[in-house]
């Protein structure tokens, strides 16, 4: 691009995109700035890979690696950094993605990619989202963002209300749950779940195909539900819908108020008071795992790190990273004076904040914390060995009550003085993994047990982590380490990752 604040400008809109934050005008911007220049479209290219590779894959609750040997009475997760022994990989070792992080991973790609480089020279999008209230999407190829631009493929609404617009003329109101194929700019099939259809004038024609009929749009509003078992229900709200089951063949046209049910061998009417439409679909709940992560950035959520001294100058501190360090290892005679002279004041924690709201209710079946580790550029890590943090649960709700703006050493919730403690009465381990010497990025975290009965243990929404190092410095100089927070401009924020069973009734 033409100037370095261009370019930052281009990145935020793309960030902003691949976290589903973006609004409808932001996204035609990055549509309009990608198809305007090629070099813009290779670096759009190079960014959804970064994005794609900084993603992971949890298949039956597994990380991408093998499974991490348990450390105490936790378990770790190197999600990138160490081998399945849990120790950090030799030189001569590489890390490999299971195929289940490599189609996940390619599935990102061409998630991001549909809204922008679908049919490039002849728009193939059909319709786009027009509002999306609390949804929460199962694994799709199409983007879920408000504003998006859809092309025909399959989607499923596990939770909320969204609605599609085609370009016919017609917004459909989905309902969770919901199985639905956007088809044509005319046409959607509804696999299970419920809509409404709503026609502006000249929009006659659109279709709902369902498992037993085709339902075609007269000028008018109606709604229609489907069971598990392909049963359609219909009932018009205003004007015409010409209905055809597949059973009879013949077409019946349904007039304001009119109400029926199709199935496979009949049709019959329904009477006013029946509750399959007037209540719910009665459908099982999906059996698959549920997938919903929550980042420090979500809701309630916060991320700071506290610092034992202030005498450090701004040099020394970061707004964007959550800093951490243990500087009160080992000293040689030689290095003691300048020790204590330079980073007595230098240790470091960081503290994560996380909204649970969103898994209320929710049975939790497996849950990880995934860190992204970025440079700091302070210390060197040739002066620093192979790093261990430790991660740890506040389990006092009433400790969840902070604020990152006013955190400091002496009013941390559960700190303990010292440099790589907490706590012991309020703090439970949820595990340990190791940074590698010299590694300069990767995503590390911890899972298992300890911290999946801490969520569920939870009364008041929050939950607090602390994460410390554990490894001192042994001479002066030596490496800080960081972790993204929420402000950082390009690595996502610290994330929960949680599997639940869906809502529990």
């Amino acid at each position: 691009m033409s100037t370095e604040q261009d370019s930052s400008d281009f990145r935020e809109l793309c960030d902003a995109v691949f976290d589903d934050r973006a609004t409808h005008e932001q996204v035609r911007q990055l549509e309009e700035l990608v198809l305007s220049s090629p070099d813009l479209k290779r670096l759009y290219v190079e960014l959804v890979h970064q994005h794609a590779s900084l993603s992971w894959s949890v298949v039956e609750g597994e990380p991408l690696d093998a499974p991490p040997e348990p450390v105490g009475d936790a378990s770790s997760i190197p999600i990138v950094g160490l081998n399945a022994a849990g120790q950090p990989p030799q030189t001569s070792q590489r890390l490999y993605w299971p195929l289940g992080a490599i189609a996940m991973a390619a599935a990102v790609i061409i998630a991001l990619l549909t809204p922008i480089f679908w049919g490039e020279g002849s728009d193939e999008s059909v319709a786009s989202i027009a509002n999306a209230k609390n949804c929460l999407w199962r694994a799709t190829d199409l983007p879920t963002a408000n504003g998006s631009r859809l092309v025909p493929g399959r989607m499923t609404l596990v939770e909320g209300l969204a609605t599609i617009r085609f370009d016919h003329g017609v917004d459909v109101n989905v309902e969770a749950p919901a199985d639905f194929e956007i088809v044509a700019t005319d046409r959607i099939w509804l696999h299970s779940g419920r809509l409404v259809a709503t026609a502006k004038p000249g929009a006659e024609g659109f279709t709902v195909r369902t498992p037993t009929a085709e339902l075609i749009d007269k000028g008018t509003e109606f709604g229609v539900a489907v069971g598990n078992d392909g049963v359609s229900d219909v009932v018009v709200f205003d004007g015409l819908v010409e209905a055809k089951p597949d059973v009879t063949g013949d077409s019946r046209l349904l007039e304001t108020g009119e109400r029926i049910r199709i199935t496979s061998v009949n049709v019959t009417s329904l009477d006013e008071g029946d509750d399959r439409i007037a209540g719910q679909v009665r459908h099982s709940a999906p059996s698959e795992n549920i997938t919903i992560q929550i980042s420090t950035a979500d809701g309630r959520g916060q991320d700071a790190y506290i610092q034992r001294h202030l005498f450090a100058d701004a040099l020394h501190r970061s707004a964007t990273l959550l800093l951490l360090k243990n500087s009160f290892g080992e000293r040689t005679a030689q290095d003691r004076m300048a020790q204590e002279r330079y980073e007595k004041g230098f240790d470091r924690k960081a503290y994560l904040r996380f909204d649970l709201s969103l898994i209320h209710d929710h049975e939790v079946k497996a849950v990880e914390l995934a860190l992204h580790f970025a440079p700091t550029g302070f210390g060197f890590a040739s002066r620093l060995p192979d790093a261990t943090f430790a991660v740890y649960g506040l389990a006092d709700d009433q400790l969840d009550d902070w604020a990152e703006r006013d955190l400091n050493w002496a009013n941390a919730p559960g700190n303990n003085e010292g440099n790589a403690e907490v706590r012991d009465e309020v703090a439970v381990l949820l595990g340990r993994f190791v940074v590698p010497q010299g590694q300069a990025s990767g995503v590390f975290g911890v899972r298992g047990q300890p911290l999946r009965d801490l969520i569920q243990s939870d009364t008041n929404g929050l939950l607090t982590m602390v994460v410390v190092r554990e490894t001192a410095s042994v001479r002066v100089g030596s490496l800080v380490h960081g972790f993204a927070s929420h402000r950082h401009p390009e690595l996502p924020p610290p994330t929960l990752r949680v599997i639940t069973k869906g809502k529990t009734r």
